[in-house]
């Protein structure tokens, strides 16, 4: 990759005016990204982003936010605009509208964000004291942006334009919308807003942008490869698993072919375990509140994952639940039952459950500890795992 020198006030695009597919650049001092067309605010080197970076499609794919919230402003006014964050996989948007949004929608959207394409609008970044940045929102009936304000400790709040159209963000943002040459939008799902059930439900508009025709067709036929192997799919057909909304959100029904399956690798989980030498131990599902306030996982992960419901909650009790993924801390059972032990124990997934079509909640993770006691040293020639 090639790498410049940039003085302080010099804007990337001015060195690199050969990379007409950068989206930002990447700052090698300060370590970030930062738009393409903005001077930079120190002397450094700098290196071109395009989309085949990873940093630089998760800044193509904010973007892509941007454009779906623009189109989304000109058919419907009245909607009033919350978060658009670049996903894993693509993007999404989540929008408060009298009524909700329905995929009948997209179609009309996702033309309307081409015409947004074509017309190739400049994104241009101003950063507003915050209490000018507040009268813009507020002017435009903007809530959730005025409330996300209010929670900001900076005396500057960084807004992009494209057209007409304006949103808070911290960037960096592609230069201009023509770069975002081919769009799709998927589907929609409700997601409380901040996540909490006690707020507004807002629909949340998922989808995805390519700088090609080409590249979304090979991201679109990778997708229905994906959809084929889809678990609940082959769990419906195959006879494995079943999920009833009646039952609880995204719990999973074994049938006895799927009860199979499960003991089959659970049996051959524990051989492998105790051929290492390790010995079982189950923890409860449920604890006493105070006991993961203890651990500090009720107060690190309450805003990652669902929570217990209020009836368990008044009857002081928490869930012993991780984000699956995130760096552990020290559980209660590890505690409990400290040395060479293998502990089997029930986990959710990062995030909420909004737009992914009834993902399993608990899963049985190898949640495994390892302490070196006196009465039981570690023998790392029999092998161990540990968390990265």
């Amino acid at each position: 990759m090639k790498i410049v020198d940039i003085p302080k006030g010099v804007r990337p695009a001015d060195c690199f005016k050969d990379r007409p597919d950068a989206v930002a650049a990447w700052l090698t001092g300060s370590k970030r990204a930062v738009d393409f067309g903005v001077p930079v605010s120190e002397d450094t080197g700098a290196e071109p982003l395009a989309f085949a970076d990873p940093v630089g499609r998760e800044v193509f794919w904010h973007s892509g936010s941007h454009l779906l919230a623009q189109a989304v402003k000109e058919l419907y006014p009245d909607a009033k605009l919350a978060i658009g964050p670049a996903v894993e996989e693509g993007f999404y948007y989540d929008i408060d509208r009298e009524t909700p949004f329905a995929v009948g929608d997209l179609p009309q959207i996702e033309e309307r964000m081409r015409e947004i394409v074509k017309r190739d609008l400049p994104v241009v970044r101003r950063d507003l004291p915050r209490e000018e940045a507040r009268k813009l929102f507020e002017s435009r009936g903007e809530i959730y942006k005025v409330e996300m304000i209010d929670a900001l400790p900076d005396p500057t709040v960084s807004v992009y334009e494209q057209g007409d159209f304006v949103d808070m963000c911290r960037g960096p943002h592609v230069p201009r919308t023509g770069m975002l040459a081919a769009v799709k939008l998927f589907s929609v799902a409700g997601a409380y807003w901040r996540a909490d059930e006690r707020n507004r439900q807002l629909s949340r508009i998922y989808g995805v942008a390519f700088p090609t025709d080409e590249g979304l067709k090979e991201h679109l036929r990778l997708l229905a490869e994906a959809e084929k192997r889809d678990h609940r799919r082959l769990g419906r057909e195959l006879d494995l698993v079943s999920f009833h909304e009646e039952g609880g959100p995204g719990l999973a029904y074994w049938h006895p072919k799927g009860a199979m399956v499960r003991r089959v690798i659970e049996d051959f989980w524990r051989q492998e375990h105790e051929k290492a030498g390790y010995d079982l131990v189950f923890s409860p599902h449920i604890g006493k509140a105070q006991l993961w306030e203890t651990s500090g996982h009720l107060s690190f992960y309450k805003d990652s994952i669902p929570g217990p419901s209020d009836q368990v909650m008044r009857a002081g009790y928490g869930v012993p639940v991780r984000a699956v993924g995130d760096p552990p801390g020290t559980a209660p059972g590890a505690r409990i039952h400290p040395g060479r032990r293998a502990h089997l124990h029930a986990a959710r997934p990062a995030g909420g459950r909004a737009g992914q079509g009834g993902r399993v909640r608990p899963v049985h993770a190898d949640e495994l500890r390892i302490r070196e006691i006196q009465d039981v040293p570690l023998d790392p020639s029999r092998g161990f795992h540990r968390h990265r």
